[in-house]
């Protein structure tokens, strides 16, 4: 048996939900960003503040939207915070079926007025350097109900790094100058005197000469004797 249908699924309504919800996850995202960015800024700030930076202009702008303020400082880079803006109207959706008719429902209660919130930093106590999160101005607590620092605490000291290794020996330096002369050193004492010596000359058997030799204080020689003939005479060591 052959079963057709003439008549086409019209999936319009159903293809328009999901494109609303799709804009409404974009504007999300977008305000989720500008969010942390705003943290981000304000996290910048305290740090400024911490370390004494100081603001050197504060310049206001309109794009991109939703604008903000752009803070420079003498020392830290520029941080930007966005202003807060209204969330676009949503695409109207696909008109759904007639339903059947309820009972008429009870009137609801007002609903409390929307706020953005604020989010900041502040000190505590308020004569102290550390600062913590605020929302709306009430400190923001953690699941302990402590408060939210700013900025974390200080960590441990490191371990020692490792000794490094041994360094190569150094090439030989060149050749150092010549150092200067010493001083002459003192005089050495006087020697002691050496034994008188005797040298005799004969030429003939009535001539001859007799030498008597000693050294004086300075170790030189000195002669002394006489002489009976004036030739030249050969000379014999005394034995």
């Amino acid at each position: 048996m052959a079963v057709s249908c003439s008549k086409k699924y019209d999936d319009s309504a159903l293809w328009g939900e999901v494109g609303s919800h799709a804009d409404r996850l974009a504007a999300l995202e977008t305000w989720q960003a500008q969010v942390n960015s705003n943290i981000s800024a304000l996290q910048s700030l305290v740090n400024a503040r911490q370390q004494g930076d100081a603001i050197t202009g504060v310049t206001q702008f309109s794009t991109p939207t939703p604008g903000g303020y752009t803070i420079t400082f003498s020392s830290s880079s520029p941080i930007t915070i966005y202003n807060g803006d209204k969330g676009d109207t949503g695409a109207t959706g696909a008109a759904g079926a007639t339903g059947a008719k309820g009972d008429k429902g009870d009137t609801g209660a007002t609903g409390a007025a929307g706020s953005t919130p604020q989010i900041g930093v502040a000190q505590y106590p308020t004569n102290s350097d550390v600062y913590y999160w605020t929302l709306n101005g009430s400190f923001i607590l953690d699941a302990s109900n402590n408060r939210i620092p700013v900025t974390g605490s200080k960590g441990d000291k490191g371990d020692t790094g490792n000794t490094g290794a041994t360094g190569s020996t150094g090439a030989t330096g060149p050749q150092g100058p010549a150092g200067q002369n010493g001083q002459t050193g003192a005089s050495g004492a006087d020697g002691a005197d050496g034994a008188v010596g005797s040298v005799k000359a004969n030429n003939a058997p009535k001539t001859g000469m007799d030498v008597h030799c000693k050294r004086d204080g300075d170790g030189r020689a000195q002669s002394h004797g006489r002489l009976a003939h004036k030739q030249p005479l050969p000379l014999r060591r005394r034995s």
